[in-house]
């Protein structure tokens, strides 16, 4: 990768140097000065499109290349290797750089080749090494119509699709194959060292690595002569030609190879040493906290190796939590199987199943890739019968197309059936919006009947009276418990004073809601009519002034179809005499005298009702004398009406009724009259609870 990243630095000052014009070259020494500062961020790449973009409206293809190449390298950097492989595909695809500067075109390819590697894509990976290798090779022989490309430019490319084929071969089991490879690239670049001194350097470096994973493997024949001469090769170009940071990042893995070596040594003392090295190496330096991967791999080993299982499960999960382990997923399965390991030595045996599957899917995955890179690359090498291969492959492209029309048949009717299902997507779609403009167009007609009712409500409430004003007709206290089921209500009641005489009634008209609402205006319309026309009538007098009214009205004679009226209690109460008249139609009245209630009923005949039987019963006054601490209750049918009183025989509650009334009326009496009102509200919504309210309710109370 250094190779690459150097190749880049050494184009972009030469870029520098080229002025085509003035202002392009003070724009590339901007762009090379913040490149350099922000290399490997998400920053650069903003400069890298810039660059772009600039060169290409200059036409300088070259600046382009370069200011590319570095592009492709900051993705790499940042670990985006899907966006590696398709950039690296559209400028195949694209071509121009690849016919003007080949050189740049193969090595940015060569990202390519290193980005699968780390998706650990092996067979892809060497695919492309190949292709890479190749075109590198044509390069050296002068096979290139582009007489600019020489030797040198060649080995550079050679050199590169090296280090990647070698990768991939350590990956899929062949470190000699690697190593052969490495050892050819080695001899190369050593003809040219001045030139190709960072080639050289990473080849070494490629091959010690390669090196030490044979060692570890246990296929060390060789290893201690070759692997010093890695050592010693590298130092001495290391300590020469490269940074501090590459220094480090070398030392570093000196101590990790050394660290896998002495645990497979039994060497506790040494291993101990290196530990304590790597520890205050990595918690130092800056450098090295992007690459901690191969630190707790290493680090989970010699946990295990001196028996720390629960240091070694934490290593294990920094290391799954590390997203540079999950581009390699042999790193993974190695981690898993440690982690699987450690579990039992600790009795820790609940995991194991999760553990055990995510092994055998990785295993599986690893084995079919390895697979796949034996046949088609290392088979060629072995001398396979190529001709049988051939045959092979003929057959294998025979049963494909066979499959291709299978497969083209199904397409066929895939996409007749996604046809259809976006048809029905679309004619659903277009239904939602039409509900949705109904939707709104309802709630806005909703909204607009509902401010109506709320505004009627206002109108209603101004309409009944204040019941505290009773007080100054000989009542000691009186008040009104009134709850509509809507906002609107069919229940009303009405009073009206003659000297020191009272009228009051209670009344209940057909329906509720805003039906209701209109006949409880009406009754109270008229009543205040008849009493304003004649004084002195008793409560059964106005009541079938009350009823022929109504009927007059609504023209309910004969069979007509209107049906409407209301029932209603009335009283007079003479404050100087004590003498109370009640009359009712179809409701009655309760007296509570000394604790005991009395009902006195009323006619069986509603207000506006037009059976001929029926109105052959007039309403009847009824006078009774009260005393002093006596509670007399007026109410509509809402309470004896509503379902309650819910238990494990009931569950959906059951009629209150009369009875249940009078039992409520009787509870009730027993607290002040200026308490009455919380206690029945208190009463009325227990013995609800969760059931819905059925009909309006309204209860009068006086004390005399």
């Amino acid at each position: 990768m250094k190779r690459a990243l150097a190749f880049v630095i050494l184009m972009l000052q030469a870029v520098a140097c080229l002025a085509l014009d003035d202002k392009w070259s003070d724009k590339k020494d901007s762009l090379l000065a913040l490149c350099n500062s922000s290399f490997g961020s998400y920053e650069c790449l903003a400069h890298c499109e810039e660059g772009i973009r600039c060169a290409h409206e200059a036409d300088d293809l070259y600046s382009e290349t370069s200011i590319t190449m570095l592009k492709v390298a900051t993705y790499f950097n940042l670990r985006l290797f899907d966006r590696v492989i398709e950039f690296c595909d559209s400028l195949e695809h694209d071509g121009i750089i690849k016919q003007r500067y080949p050189r740049g075109f193969y090595i940015m390819m060569s990202y390519r080749s290193e980005a699968y590697i780390n998706k650990g894509k092996y067979r892809l990976a060497m695919e492309h090494a190949k292709e890479v290798y190749d075109a590198g090779m044509d390069m050296i022989e002068n096979k290139f119509s582009n007489k600019k490309i020489g030797a040198i430019d060649g080995k550079m490319v050679v050199a590169a699709a090296i280090e990647n084929m070698s990768c991939a071969y350590v990956n899929i089991g062949r470190r000699d194959l690697a190593v052969e490879y490495l050892d050819n690239g080695i001899k190369m670049c050593r003809e040219d060292v001045d030139s190709l001194y960072i080639y050289f350097l990473e080849l070494n470096h490629y091959k010690f690595n390669a090196l030490i994973n044979s060692y570890v493997a246990g296929d060390d024949d060789g290893f201690v002569e070759d692997y010093m001469q890695a050592i010693d090769v590298y130092k001495k170009y290391a300590g020469e030609n490269v940074c501090e940071s590459d220094e480090i990042s070398f030392v570093c893995e000196v101590c990790l190879a050394k660290l896998k070596i002495a645990i497979k040594n039994n060497d506790r003392v040494e291993a101990t040493k290196l530990v304590d090295r790597l520890d205050r190496m990595y918690d130092e330096d800056e450098v090295l906290k992007y690459s901690k991967s191969d630190y707790y791999l290493t680090k989970v080993d010699y946990c295990m190796y001196v028996g720390d299982m629960r240091k070694a499960l934490a290593y294990c999960d920094s290391c799954l939590m590390d997203e540079g382990v999950w581009q390699d997923e042999e790193s993974v399965l190695r981690t898993l199987r440690q982690k699987l390991e450690a579990n039992h030595k600790i009795g820790a045996y609940d995991k194991d199943y999760t553990l055990a599957k995510q092994i055998m899917d990785i295993s599986d995955s690893i084995s079919h890739e390895r697979m796949s890179a034996s046949i088609e690359e290392v088979g060629v090498l072995m001398g396979l019968d190529m001709a049988k291969m051939e045959t092979q492959k003929k057959e294998a492209e025979k049963r494909q197309w066979a499959m291709i029309a299978i497969i083209a048949v199904m397409s066929a009717v895939l996409i007749v059936v996604v046809f259809i299902i976006r048809q029905n997507k679309q004619q659903k779609k277009i239904l939602e919006l039409e509900v949705a403009r109904q939707t709104k167009e309802i709630n806005e007609k909703n909204r607009d009947i509902t401010d109506s009712i709320n505004y009627a409500q206002r109108i209603q409430s101004a309409l009944l009276p204040n019941i505290n004003d009773l007080k100054n007709n000989g009542i000691e206290g009186a008040y009104v418990f009134f709850k509509p089921r809507n906002i609107v209500s069919g229940d009303f009641y009405w009073a009206h004073n003659e000297g020191n005489k009272m009228l009051l009634a209670c009344a209940d008209c057909t329906g509720h809601g805003v039906p209701g609402a209109f006949m409880s205006m009406i009754g109270t319309t008229l009543l205040n009519d008849i009493c304003a026309n004649e004084q002195g009538l008793k409560p059964g007098e106005i009541l079938e002034h009350l009823d022929s009214q109504l009927i007059s009205i609504l023209s309910q004679k004969g069979q007509t179809e209107v049906q409407d009226g209301m029932d209603v209690a009335m009283i007079r109460y003479d404050a100087q005499s004590r003498i109370l008249q009640t009359a009712g139609a179809r409701r009655p009245v309760y007296l509570v005298h000394n604790g005991v209630i009395k009902e006195i009923k009323g006619t069986k005949r509603s207000i506006g009702e037009r059976d001929a039987n029926s109105r052959l019963c007039p309403f009847e006054t009824v006078e009774v004398k009260v005393e002093r601490g006596d509670t007399l209750y007026m109410c509509s049918d809402g309470i004896a009406d509503q379902f309650g009183g819910q238990n494990p025989d009931f569950p959906n509650g059951k009629r209150l009724k009369s009875a249940g009334l009078k039992k409520m009326l009787e509870e009730l009496n027993r607290f002040t009259i200026g308490d009455q009102q919380a206690a029945i509200e208190k009463m009325y919504t227990e013995w609800k609870g969760s059931c819905y309210q059925v009909d309006d309710v309204s209860i009068i109370g006086l004390r005399f």
